[in-house]
């Protein structure tokens, strides 16, 4: 699966043998909101089965930036289902774990004049998206 196409391309334009990279690492992004479907099946075996195949890590990383969706019940089929599917993530992460870093990049780019906070309403937004 992974000899030919566009991930293979992909690779060979920055491959381990040509020394661009040491390893193959990827990861499978799912927010925990809700259980899986076909389509993140594909990703998975995308994602973790690319670095399988090219002796890699695969991580799992939640993207939890909504709790109000998020329950446990999620998070552990996910992981359920990655496992299900044969394969074992390197290690598990959220992106929670870095909300305090991030937060300190985006003030210092604020302060360096490099981004803004927008205080558009959402009502507003459209409006002021399209006449910037």
């Amino acid at each position: 699966m992974f000899k030919v196409g566009s991930l293979s391309d992909v690779y060979q334009e920055r491959s381990i043998e040509s020394g661009a990279i040491n390893k193959v690492v990827t990861r499978f992004p799912p927010e925990p909101n809700g259980f899986l479907h076909i389509g993140h099946s594909k990703a998975i075996a995308i994602n973790f089965g690319f670095a399988q195949h090219r002796a890699g890590d695969c991580f799992l990383r939640f993207d939890d930036t909504n709790p109000k969706g998020e329950e446990e019940q999620y998070f552990d089929a996910i992981e359920e289902m990655v496992k299900w599917l044969g394969f074992e993530p390197k290690r598990v992460t959220y992106s929670s774990d870095n909300f305090d870093r991030l937060y300190a990049l985006a003030e210092a780019l604020v302060e360096k004049r490099k981004a803004y906070v927008c205080h558009c309403t959402s009502q507003s937004h459209p409006n002021h998206c399209n006449n910037v």
